[in-house]
């Protein structure tokens, strides 16, 4: 009966043990998971004017200049924000593009940085 009773306690110390490890890594998982959720808020707020400049971009830009593309964007992103449209800071091509994957396309042939600029656009 000790022996049993002396079993026991030891399983339930165990256990106290792991659900404080397991309750301790959770903690940091809140903090991950609000951030995240932060960020995908915004992402939502802006994703409107993002997807206005972003498409203005592809589908009239392609043919011209880079100087000119930078110009026509600031004036877009300008516009934008007098009509009131959430959109992402002025450096669109953030987040547009994983950056390993545009390196990866920069080893790639002359041909592929069309790939690159339309992909930042």
């Amino acid at each position: 009966m000790q022996v049993t009773l002396e079993e026991q306690v030891d399983l339930c110390e165990k256990k106290l043990d792991r659900a404080e490890k397991l309750i301790g890594g959770l903690g940091g998982e809140k903090d991950r998971w609000s951030s995240a959720a932060h960020d995908l808020a915004v992402t939502y707020d802006n994703l409107t004017g993002d997807v206005l400049i972003g498409a203005g971009s592809v589908a009239y830009l392609g043919a011209f200049t880079s100087l000119f593309r930078a110009d026509q964007i600031a004036d877009w992103v300008e516009h934008v924000r007098t009509t009131s449209t959430m959109h992402r800071r002025p450096e669109l091509s953030v987040g547009w593009v994983d950056p390993w994957v545009g390196l990866g396309w920069i080893g790639s042939t002359i041909a592929n940085v069309l790939k690159i600029l339309k992909g930042l656009l």
